[in-house]
């Protein structure tokens, strides 16, 4: 799998810059993102050595705001329905997912870290043991899954990153004001953008 050659903190800005142009209300309600003192404390408390793309994304956000009487399904991240999940959050369901799977039988690794909840329990990890240091390839899961649990979808958070901001310029999926919720194309996306697991 190709790595994006476009910087992750670059994409993140192109996304952010789509949210506020569709006037999507992720955009207003996802919270501030961590300072570096506070990504080296849950670092140091959490025996996660956070590599470079993993603090980028903490520090650009942190998850999103409640926020009573919008619909939960309008706070996503809009192709695929992802759901940011903080820090604190994304290590809370490591330790929900693990004591779950503990439970069934199915194969966990303790250094998988989920950043983003999608629809039917699915989620977008990282591979936090695997990488250069800087980029971590991204595992796809989703209970019922016939396919490997953690598969990597992606070498990178960029390459996730730049998946979901083509799909939004080429409007593959958008948020519509007027209707009030995210909508898509999905007969349209071409089937090896399907086949990733990120939209």
């Amino acid at each position: 799998m190709t790595r994006d050659p476009e910087p992750l903190l670059a994409l993140l800005g192109r996304l952010q810059g789509l949210w506020n142009a569709q006037g999507a209300p992720v955009a207003h309600y996802a919270l501030p993102g961590l300072t570096e003192g506070r990504l080296d404390e849950v670092a140091r408390t959490s025996g996660f050595q956070l590599a470079g793309e993993l603090r980028e994304w903490w520090a650009w956000h942190n998850g999103v705001a409640e926020a009573p009487g919008v619909p939960l399904s309008t706070l996503t991240a809009g192709p695929g329905a992802w759901e940011l999940l903080s820090l604190d959050g994304a290590l809370a369901d490591r330790t929900t997912w693990m004591q779950t799977m503990a439970r069934t039988g199915l194969p966990w690794d303790p250094t998988w870290l989920p950043l983003v909840a999608g629809p039917q329990n699915s989620r977008i990890l990282a591979r936090t043991a695997e990488g250069d240091g800087y980029h971590v390839p991204m595992g796809f899961m989703m209970l019922p899954y016939e396919g490997e649990l953690g598969a990597t979808v992606a070498g990178s958070l960029a390459e996730v990153v730049a998946l979901w901001v083509l799909a939004l310029e080429e409007r593959y999926y958008w948020y519509d004001s007027t209707l009030g919720g995210w909508e898509s194309r999905w007969a349209d996306v071409p089937l090896e953008l399907k086949m990733r697991w990120v939209i």
